[in-house]
Order: C-alpha cells, then structure tokens, then sequence
C-alpha cells in the first residue's frame, strides 16, 4: 500500500495492540524516504496480543484533521472485531460499540473512513464492526483476501 502513495500524498500510521504506536504526530509528504522509514518502523512493531482500537482511532482522526490538505481519508485495518485486556481482564462486552461511537462522534470533520478486514476466522462474521465502521463514516469496507 505505501508504495503505491505518490509525492503529493500525505500519510502517518498508527498501529495498535494493547498499546497505541503512532509513526508520526504529522502527516508527511509520501517521499520515498517517508515510505521507507514508515516501513522500517512497521517492521519494528511487535506482534498483536489485543485490539486496543479506541486510543488508536482517536489518535487517527486527530492526525487526520490537523493536516491541511482537501481531500482526506483514513484507513483503518483489522482481523478481529475490537477487544481490550487491562490488568488481566477484557474490557466490557460493550467496547466495540463504545470504539463505534467515540470513533463517529470525534469525527467532527467528516472524513471518511474506509475500513479493510483480515479475517482471522473466515465465516465468523467478525467484519460487522469494521462495516459498520465505514458505513458510519461514508467510508468503504473491502474484505481482504483470504
């Protein structure tokens, strides 16, 4: 996906697991450079044990609206339907719709918000969240394929 951004593009990346990984507080231009110390910095990431969303959406849209640029999108990827551990336990059975109403509501720009879905249990019906997610917020859902 990162090689296919041009010069013109601006970008940050956000990942998240228990913990909220931002890339950069600003969006940047899509050099090469940018491209590549994105990449290295995905690489360096360590492997998901959770689906901590909320932070992470919020930090997105925050990202998002303080770039100046016209046209805008974010895109959102994930494998599961969100889920949090604190302290040994999950957060409440509610924290998906909780990350679909925060996420909605701190969108005040109203930039969509196109969702991609990595099934981990294909036929589990675990992308619900992320359509909703991007019907929500004029966005596009895509399956990924298996």
């Amino acid at each position: 996906m990162l090689s296919q951004l041009t010069g013109r593009t601006r970008f940050s990346m956000v990942a998240y697991n228990s913990t909220t990984y931002i890339w950069s507080w600003n969006a940047k231009a899509a050099t090469s450079s940018n491209r590549a110390s994105a990449t290295a910095w995905m690489e360096g990431l360590p492997a998901i044990e959770s689906h901590c969303l909320l932070e992470a959406g919020l930090a997105t849209i925050s990202i998002a609206n303080s770039t100046p640029a016209g046209r805008k999108r974010m895109i959102f990827l994930g494998n599961r339907p969100p889920f949090c551990w604190e302290g040994g336990f999950p957060f409440g059975s509610g924290y998906p719709e909780q990350c679909l109403s925060e996420i909605t509501g701190a969108n005040t720009d109203n930039i969509p918000i196109d969702t991609i879905f990595y099934p981990e249990f294909p036929g589990m019906g675990e992308e619900a969240f992320w359509i909703e997610l991007a019907t929500n917020n004029e966005g596009t859902f895509q399956l990924a394929p298996l």
